[in-house]
């Protein structure tokens, strides 16, 4: 392997082309049925990183460079999202990279990494996707409340019951093997995918937020549906 130095400042200008010549070179040197971000640090020339942010992510840069994929690291987005939840809490703060290990957590920083590009990505996906399904506190005493105050908080408590809350999306997308019910798209096969569940009679025709009325789409087919009803 020939060593050189290549500063961090000039990763801007490799090009795409380079990256992949190396990534080939790192598989082939390697000689193994697929190359982790880990064992590119130690064969690679550049930053796993930066090939990551540059492509979108390394599984991405993997497919780009026609090379294999490592299949255990086909973990649906939404269960790493939940554990990155889980181990936010246990922690009491913003986890580091670093601290992504067991027992705290049972995903690796690679795999996180390999799903997403780089651990910015990763927070900016978690804080998407808790503010999207966060559920307000509904076990707080309303008995000290005024009248006005009560029939607020009731009306509101009525909207949250039509929201999604992260554990009943997790509950209807395992149901739907974590694929999307209209063109079977899934994180497994295309990390890129992002699955939404969806209300089959949409909201503003009335449809509940109840696990029959609930089903899995991408992204595209989501969007493409809007509150079309059959």
């Amino acid at each position: 392997m020939k060593f050189e130095f290549t500063p961090y400042w000039n990763l801007g200008l490799v090009t795409n082309e380079e990256f992949i010549a190396d990534l080939k070179a790192a598989f082939a040197a390697n000689n193994s049925e697929a190359l982790t971000m880990a064992l590119y640090k130690k064969l690679g020339r550049y930053s796993p990183d930066a090939i990551a942010k540059r492509f979108g992510s390394w599984n991405k840069a993997l497919v780009t460079a026609d090379l294999p994929r490592k299949l255990v690291l086909n973990i649906p987005v939404i269960d790493l999202l939940i554990n990155l939840k889980n181990v936010w809490e246990t922690l009491g703060r913003q986890p580091r990279m670093c601290e992504l290990r067991r027992p705290v957590s049972l995903y690796s920083d690679t795999t996180y990494r390999t799903a997403f590009g780089t651990w910015e990505n990763v927070l900016r996906k978690f804080i998407a996707f808790v503010q999207e399904n966060e559920v307000p506190d509904a076990g707080c005493a309303v008995t000290e409340l005024s009248p006005d105050a009560r029939r607020k908080r009731s009306s509101d408590t009525q909207m949250n019951h039509r929201r999604v809350g992260w554990r009943m999306r997790h509950i209807v997308m395992k149901r739907d093997n974590f694929r999307c019910k209209a063109c079977g798209a899934s994180p497994a096969r295309d990390p890129s995918v992002m699955l939404h569940v969806d209300h089959i009679l949409p909201r503003s025709k009335g449809g509940e937020s109840v696990i029959d009325n609930l089903q899995t789409l991408c992204e595209m087919c989501n969007i493409g549906k809007g509150d079309l009803v059959d």
